[in-house]
């Protein structure tokens, strides 16, 4: 939102700050990044006529346009990944659960305080509710100065609204199990009160500066004391004296048939291939050795280490499909060398089991490498977001002030 501000207001013709916070945001949690798109949008409409200015047109297009070519190294293989093979993340009912976001809709109440036995902390906090009370004022002065503070006003009221917005977008009251699929992979309504959060805090300091500007030092010294005291409150919610065990709060739990929702790994597997997760009791009770799924052939000698593999086969009378000991995702690399030393990369495939397999024509003999490589579109994408991010560091430095 800074980037976006200083794009709007600050007369530059160069400026890179919203791709570097963007790249931030997308690297970070991916269905935050796409509610923040949503309220970037809105704000970038109410500036729809700024959009006139070529610069300012230009500027988010070479932002937006860094942000995608710098991340590409995490979207092009998630793109590919989910193109690959039906995973469980992907599919309704996993990622957006309608019955969770209902189950931990918040009461009116959960903003203000928190309950003896409550678990988690819901609560604005005193300090914002001051803040955001001084709106009728900040509001009144800003009207009053309409000149001076055209440049903040149209940002101030969007930030209330929004935060707002994300506030009621939290409660009981709203009809989130209605919104469309893609919107509830929020999982939890509560996770508004980030956006909430973060729209306020902006209010909230016009706010106090506004009502602060003509203090006298002594008047300042007494808010700050008052804003001490209040602080002190919230000493009450934080457990820090306690002695947590990282290790008994977050217990390993091995993957069986039967293991419900958990937290090893992934909260319900749900970053499983969609076959292996309704093969859980095939991965609870597989060894880790390859096995023959169609056809005829010998395995000997395997090695395992990790992501490593190596071993024979022999006596492959007609063609045969290999289960390898590796959950299926993009990126094994299988070779095949024959015993007059010519080499063959394998093509990988997902068995029914939501396994690694290869197809293994007729030989009598041969030795397999299998590794973790990567796919060509991972590296690829990885070298795209290597040659931008130069792009935009070059021209970081190139546009800075000089000292």
């Amino acid at each position: 939102f800074l980037g976006l501000y200083r794009i709007f207001y600050q007369k530059r013709k160069r400026d890179y700050l919203l791709a570097i916070s963007t790249i931030g945001l997308i690297l970070t949690h991916t269905v935050i990044t796409m509610y923040t798109a949503i309220f970037c949008f809105i704000y970038v409409l109410l500036h729809i006529k700024r959009l006139k200015n070529k610069n300012v047109l230009k500027q988010l297009i070479v932002n937006l346009v860094f942000a995608v070519v710098i991340t590409s190294f995490f979207w092009m293989p998630l793109l590919e990944a989910k193109q690959s093979a039906e995973y469980e993340v992907f599919q309704p009912g996993r990622m957006e659960r309608t019955e969770v976001l209902i189950a931990y809709k918040l009461d009116i109440t959960d903003l203000l305080f928190t309950k003896p036995d409550g678990g988690m902390i819901y609560e604005i906090g005193f300090l914002s509710l001051i803040g955001l009370a001084l709106t009728p004022i900040a509001i009144k002065k800003m009207r009053k100065n309409k000149k001076q503070m055209a440049f903040l006003y149209k940002t101030y009221i969007f930030m209330l609204i929004a935060g707002i917005v994300s506030v009621i977008m939290s409660l009981k009251i709203f009809p989130f199990e209605h919104l469309p699929s893609i919107l509830k992979m929020l999982q939890f309504s509560f996770r508004m009160l980030e956006f909430s959060c973060f729209f306020f805090s902006v209010v909230v300091t016009i706010n106090l500066g506004m009502a602060i500007r003509d203090f006298s030092i002594k008047d300042v010294g007494v808010l700050g004391v008052v804003l001490m005291i209040l602080t002190s409150f919230f000493s009450t919610h934080l457990r820090y004296l306690e002695d947590f065990d990282e290790n008994v709060l977050w217990p390993a739990v091995p993957l069986t048939a039967e293991t419900g929702r958990v937290h090893a790994g992934m909260a319900s597997m749900e970053y499983l291939p969609s076959k292996a997760f309704q093969n859980r009791s095939y991965i609870e009770e597989r060894d880790q050795r390859v096995k023959v799924l169609q056809g005829s052939a010998q395995i000997e000698n395997e090695q395992k280490e990790n992501t490593n593999l190596n071993f024979e086969i022999q006596y492959v009378v007609e063609e045969s499909l290999l289960e390898l000991p590796y959950i299926y995702y993009p990126g094994y690399q299988v070779i095949l060398q024959k015993e007059d030393g010519s080499k063959v990369e394998l093509k990988t495939l997902e068995t029914e089991n939501g396994f690694v397999g290869v197809e293994i024509p007729v030989l009598e003999k041969a030795t397999v490498q299998v590794q973790y490589t990567g796919t060509w579109i991972m590296k690829v994408s990885a070298v795209i977001s290597f040659i931008g991010l130069c792009v935009l560091v070059g021209l970081k430095i190139k546009c800075s002030p000089r000292i």
